[in-house]
């Protein structure tokens, strides 16, 4: 049995179990763990160390920049006493490299372990990524805290196949979450009070939540710091509108207990390569608000399904964090799903990760033979790349559906994305699969060009599909380079809302050229279908994907909600008893708000206690306010989401959009209220769902005409019967599960 060795700085309550499980699996004498230090001054933890093989070094430790470096030279003597067979280093101090050169000079296997992802890393020098590269060069094997790790180790040229993920993780089975909804604080901060981790931005999120609620809220915070005085002040400051409980530093042991008491937890941090404290907030049933800034992000705390991933932005944490703690639904349900994401994130899947790690550097694979992917018949397996911009959160259902099913057929699916524009990352619609594998991104003259170097990561595969858009010139080298796999594209085959100038028309000279060099098409509609094969490309190699969203929590939703909630909503929006038309989208130019304005003035005429109801957000948002004073039937309540949102639209009679209609007519659909548009001429390819006079109508583009048939649904009755009808058959016709097996069909047809 060989001798492991793990170098590392100081104990850590969240690794002594791991390295517990570890000695117990490998047997006492064929592990060990050698630290530089007992303790750093920012971390007053007490430790008790048991039922593992370890030996502490002559301290001799520096801070800089709130870094701890480590410089114990007698870690050489300590390997040269226990003589392992093998070395996993945990960093970059100068006492991990003495370990790394040990290793490389007595001709030991050598391991980095790191928690750090892209994100963590991405302003070290060019000195710090030399060293290591260096040590990556000599390295058989690599342990990541997190998929993010996985891809930092990418960057480097580090295949995944090398890659081993020891998760980093609390005791969950200590963390016994009560009922939430018996709990007595709102939030809960915890971590150390210094800049990066932003904890008067938690104290200002509870804040503006107190202002929007209407009362006073309450704030339990664990930790100490720098910021200590400093944050008590301005609690204080704040206490009108918050009851800010602090506990100080407290002791692992005594943390379950704290943290079952709060609803929702807090972790606006600036940097942090992992966040244990989610960990701990997951187990203990909490909903997470996280920024991206965190590793945990996309693996641990999931947009949208056990809590939200948010820029540092006041404003959208506020309105998020009100939305939880007014819909008791969601928050419930939220978490509930952070108790059994947090399942998976146990001291033995940590210590799981070190071994399989260990076993692979004494096998065969590690020493340059690279295994045959196989499928369980034994045949290699196809493999199949997706590469996209951008990854937003409607499209991770999809991905991860469609991966489930190809691998029923022997097919790996990759898919590869990369970041969005900051303007992008705005709309806080960004999504995260841990399997998927990051792009580095670069947007030049003003973000019309993308660049996303992807070669290096197709070598081997059968089947790649891109995007056409004119923007990605990383795009061009398979489009006019020979290779191997075959090539697809997935899009429109034009822009749906091309402007009619000179840039536009060669942007769609562009994609003229580009059409017909590739094997393959998946195209959105079937009026995407028919451009493509208009411009030449052989109709029997288009799929139709027949393009859609996840809209089955948007349903379940809308038939879960009661007439008091619908009651509630009129009476406080002063909406009476009459019919409700009902927009919902984001507000700027190709929607035709203001044809939308004067249509309802039109239709109040004749029916007079018709209102209308906005809901949304954008550039077009101050026109809106200005006309809510203005009109009397007007009501705008800005951005809605999840339950709110389907209690709208079931309260609606009519959808009403004259302008640019796009994924958002699967919304009336899945409502059963029908959609009315004009015939403008620039809709994105869905429009091609709307079966006229079934589950929508498409009028003349005249207000005379728009008004007549909108009226005419809110005053036959049996005409709104039949459209609500044609509404709810179309849902279940275009969902994501139906999109997923067409595309699995195409790349099937497509791989022949």
């Amino acid at each position: 049995m060989s001798l492991l060795v793990i170098v590392t700085n100081i104990p850590a309550p969240y690794r002594i179990p791991i390295y517990q499980k570890i000695s117990s699996q490998l047997g006492f004498d064929n592990f060990s763990v050698i630290f530089c230090a007992k303790k750093e001054t920012n971390r007053d933890w007490n430790l008790e160390l048991q039922n593992f093989s370890y030996r502490f070094l002559n301290e001799k430790v520096t801070s800089k920049n709130g870094n701890y470096i480590h410089n114990n030279p007698d870690v050489w003597a300590a390997l040269n006493q226990l003589n392992p067979d093998v070395v996993i280093t945990t960093g970059f101090n100068p006492t991990h490299l003495y370990a790394f050169a040990w290793a490389l000079l007595h001709r030991k296997i050598h391991i980095p372990m790191t928690d750090g992802t892209i994100e963590s890393e991405k302003n070290l020098s060019y000195l710090h990524r030399l060293v290591r590269r260096i040590v990556y060069k000599f390295s058989r094997a690599f342990i990541g805290a997190s998929i993010g790790s996985m891809r930092l180790y990418s960057g480097y040229g580090i295949s995944t196949e090398r890659f081993f993920q020891s998760h980093l993780c609390a005791n969950n089975a200590a963390f016994h979450p009560a009922e939430i909804t018996s709990r007595p604080y709102d939030f809960m901060f915890c971590g150390r009070f210094s800049a990066e981790k932003n904890p008067l931005f938690a104290i200002d999120v509870a804040k503006g939540c107190a202002v929007m609620l209407g009362r006073k809220v309450t704030l339990l915070v664990l930790g100490s710091g720098a910021m200590e005085s400093q944050m008590k002040a301005y609690a204080e400051r704040c206490s009108a509108e918050v009851s800010v409980t602090f506990k100080g530093f407290v002791q692992p042991d005594l943390l379950p207990e704290l943290y079952c008491m709060a609803k929702i937890f807090l972790f606006p941090t600036s940097w942090d390569p992992w966040g244990v404290v989610a960990n701990e907030a997951c187990a203990a049933g909490q909903v997470v608000i996280v920024s991206p800034h965190a590793g945990v992000v996309g693996e641990l705390v999931m947009h949208t399904d056990n809590g939200y991933v948010l820029p540092l932005e006041l404003p959208v944490w506020v309105n998020h964090a009100t939305h939880l703690l007014t819909n008791t639904v969601v928050l419930n349900e939220f978490s509930k799903r952070s108790i059994e994401i947090v399942k998976k994130f146990t001291y033995e899947n940590a210590a799981r990760g070190v071994i399989e790690a260990l076993n692979f550097t004494t096998s065969k694979k590690s020493k340059g033979i690279t295994p045959i992917l196989t499928s369980h018949t034994g045949i290699k397996k196809k493999s199949v790349v997706i590469v996209q911009r951008r990854l937003t959160d409607y499209r991770v259902p999809l991905f991860r559906e469609l991966r489930k099913i190809l691998a029923k057929d022997g097919i790996e699916l990759r898919l590869l994305y990369g970041d969005a524009t900051k303007a992008e990352q705005s709309k806080c619609d960004s999504g995260e699969i841990v399997w998927a594998e990051k792009l580095e991104t670069h947007y030049l003259w003003g973000n019309r060009i993308c660049f996303q170097p992807f070669n290096a990561k197709i070598k081997g595969v059968d089947l790649v599909i891109i995007t056409q858009e004119n923007k990605l010139i990383s795009n061009l080298w398979p489009l006019f380079t020979s290779h191997r796999y075959k090539l697809a594209f997935w899009g429109h085959g034009k822009n749906m809302q091309s402007a009619d100038n000179w840039w536009a028309k060669i942007k769609e000279a562009a994609k003229y050229i580009t059409t017909n060099r590739v094997d393959w098409w998946f195209v959105y509609t079937e009026v995407s279908l028919k451009q493509v094969a208009r411009l030449g490309f052989a109709e029997n190699k288009i799929t139709n994907l027949e393009n859609s969203v996840d809209t089955s929590s948007l349903k379940q939703l809308c038939e879960s909600a009661t007439h008091e909630q619908i009651s509630a909503i009129k009476a406080r929006l002063n909406l009476g008893d009459g019919p409700v038309g009902l927009y919902i989208g984001s507000l700027y130019k190709d929607k035709r708000l203001d044809f939308l304005l004067n249509a309802c003035r039109l239709i109040v005429q004749e029916v007079p206690d018709f209102k209308l109801v906005i809901i949304g957000d954008g550039p077009q948002r101050s026109f809106i306010i200005e006309a809510e004073a203005e009109y009397t039937w007007l009501r705008y309540v800005g951005r809605q989401i999840d339950g709110d949102k389907a209690n709208y639209l079931k309260m609606a009679s009519v959808l009403l959009n004259p302008g640019l209609v796009g994924l958002g007519i699967l919304d009336a659909f899945a409502a059963g209220i029908p959609i009315v548009t004009t015939d403008c001429g620039f809709h994105s390819p869905e429009i091609d769902y709307l079966r006229q006079g079934d589950n929508g109508l498409m009028t003349k583009n005249t207000l005379e005409d728009y008004v007549q048939n909108v009226v005419h649904i809110l005053t036959d009755s049996s005409l709104a019967s039949h459209l609500h009808k044609g509404c709810l058959e179309a849902s279940s016709h275009y969902t994501i599960e139906n999109m997923a097996e067409n595309f699995r069909a195409g790349i099937l047809k497509a791989l022949g």
